[in-house]
């Protein structure tokens, strides 16, 4: 019956996982009592980066959707559902499902010692081993060298997006530190893909590469700048590089793995990748009907100062936002973001700016310590309102739209959670 409570409250929690623990010993321990089913799934491609693991692992899934292959996908945080974290081939795992390989891997020994999110990634390479998927895209939580995911022995490819700053408490306060802790999914022999455009981050992930004998791949500029050109199917300028990845990657082993018989030709992967892909909650457009009137707006997880980049850079080219909702995590980095997402953005244009809790109260900023930044920045004090439930926040959001208006939400993936199942 503990079981059976600890497995509902897991279900209902909300927010971040209440436990981060890097150390790798329990997790390890606890998979080779249960068999090492991590090493028993066959191609395995690992990705760490600071922001577009997810969309990589998207334009991937797609690509390799051609031959009927049985794709597993492990990403994190979700949306609504824990149940999001895993799918197979686009579809989450059932309730009874999860709630069956829950209970049979929580009789364990070791089991009650690990934290949630080592619980869910033993629970997800049990899934996929069992499931015999061909492909597993797997996505790092949080950082690489010690995060629950680095527990493959021999992926098939390793993939790196981006460094930039976040969860620097755990990670280290400096980007060569945070790009050290992202290398550390690297492995022996095993080649590696790295989108990094800093020389001297680029340098620490050889270091690392170099410790470990890994195989760097070379990128080919051309694809990129093809790519560019494109119109892809997840919206958003930052696209473009999670695209080249995706590509680069499947390309590789396309050239590698002729057991596999992918389409490598250009016409198919530029048709895959500009056709809609499913990634929800980044830079996506919805649309909401409110008293048989359709409102349209934009929802975006970003969450760190490199994702408010991405979404004004993004703004820029697709539209000028005139209403925000907004809400963070108290252990983000708000004030950065807010600096980076309205440091060029045209003042006079926006109507209003609401702030919102993210997750619970106690886990999300201060909405006055929020207003206080947002006026230092420029913003007037008569376009900034306070409102506590996201729910009520929606609401007005949604009532101050018109036809004219454009709006955007952001600032939390568990902000648009909250935000997606009031749509619902």
């Amino acid at each position: 019956m503990t079981k059976y409570k600890e497995f509902r409250d897991l279900m209902t929690l909300k927010g971040p996982d209440p436990e981060i623990n890097l150390c790798l010993t329990k997790i390890k321990t606890f998979l080779d009592l249960l068999g090492k089913p991590q090493n028993k799934i066959k191609l395995v491609i690992h990705i760490a980066g600071t922001n577009g693991k997810g969309s990589t692992l998207a334009f991937l899934e797609a690509l390799f959707q051609q031959n009927n292959f049985k794709i597993g996908k492990y990403t994190s945080p979700h949306l609504i559902s824990w149940h999001e974290r895993f799918q197979i081939n686009g579809q989450a795992i059932s309730a009874e499902r999860f709630e069956e390989l829950w209970l049979k891997i929580s009789q364990g020994k070791g089991f009650s010692e690990l934290t949630y999110f080592e619980k869910l990634t033993a629970l997800a390479f049990e899934y996929f081993a069992l499931e015999k998927v061909d492909i597993l895209l797997l996505e790092t939580g949080l950082g690489g060298r010690l995060d629950a995911t680095n527990m493959v022995d021999k992926p098939t490819l390793c993939l790196i997006t981006n460094i930039d700053f976040d969860h620097q408490e755990y990670l280290g306060n400096t980007l060569e530190k945070i790009a050290t802790e992202k290398a550390g999914i690297l492995k022996n022999k095993v080649p590696y893909l790295s989108t990094v455009k800093q020389a001297n981050l680029q340098k620490v992930i050889e270091e690392v590469a170099a410790e470990k004998e890994a195989t760097k791949l070379n990128l080919k500029p051309e694809i990129l700048e093809k790519i560019k050109n494109l119109e892809l199917g997840l919206k958003g300028f930052h696209q473009a590089n999670n695209a080249y990845l995706a590509v680069q990657a499947y390309l590789h082993l396309a050239e590698n793995y002729p057991i596999l018989n992918l389409e490598n030709n250009w016409a198919y992967i530029e048709n895959t990748i500009c056709k809609p892909i499913n990634w929800p909650g980044r830079f996506e457009q919805v649309t909401y009907n409110q008293n048989h009137k359709q409102k349209s707006f934009i929802i975006d997880g970003a969450h760190n100062i490199a994702g408010a980049k991405s979404l004004r850079e993004s703004l820029q080219i697709y539209s000028q936002s005139e209403i925000w909702l907004l809400g963070f995590l108290k252990n983000k980095d708000y004030a950065g973001f807010l600096t980076e997402l309205f440091k060029t953005n045209s003042m006079d244009k926006i109507k209003y700016i609401i702030f919102t809790n993210a997750a619970e109260t106690d886990k999300s900023a201060d909405l006055n310590q929020l207003k206080t930044l947002a006026t230092k920045l420029g913003l007037p004090e008569n376009t900034i309102q306070l409102e506590g439930s996201p729910e009520k926040a929606f609401d007005l959001f949604i009532n101050l739209q018109n036809d004219h208006n454009i709006g955007v939400i952001s600032g939390s993936l568990y902000l648009i959670g909250q935000i997606l199942k009031l749509m619902d």
